[in-house]
């Protein structure tokens, strides 16, 4: 991870808050490296949004993304696949620690 990397993801994260055209816009003016490694920026936090929907909103927004857009779909799916099972891990044992909690208090 280069010193930049965070500035550069919070600068991705702004992207994704403006209209596309002027997203598109401001990455055409940025040199060929830069604009390939915000894209890739771009599509990790855009993961990590669809990954705090509700599950049938994101089930359905990616079915809709492989009809419209499958080259973006390829792109995304193994990043929302990853950040899905990160969520999970760490989810996971937040709730096991909580059922075995509840368990041995319920033992005599």
């Amino acid at each position: 991870m280069d010193s930049n990397e965070p500035k550069q993801r919070g600068y991705a994260r702004y992207l994704l808050k403006l209209e596309p055209m002027r997203r598109d816009a401001m990455l055409q003016r940025m040199k060929p490296a830069l604009r390939q490694k915000m894209l890739c920026f771009l599509d990790e936090e855009w993961a990590v949004i669809v990954a705090s929907l509700e599950k049938d909103v994101r089930e359905l927004y990616l079915r809709t993304l492989k009809n419209t857009q499958p080259e973006r779909y390829q792109r995304l799916l193994p990043l929302l696949t990853a950040r899905l099972a990160a969520d999970r891990s760490q989810y996971l044992p937040a709730v096991w620690q909580k059922l075995t909690a509840t368990a041995q208090e319920a033992r005599p």
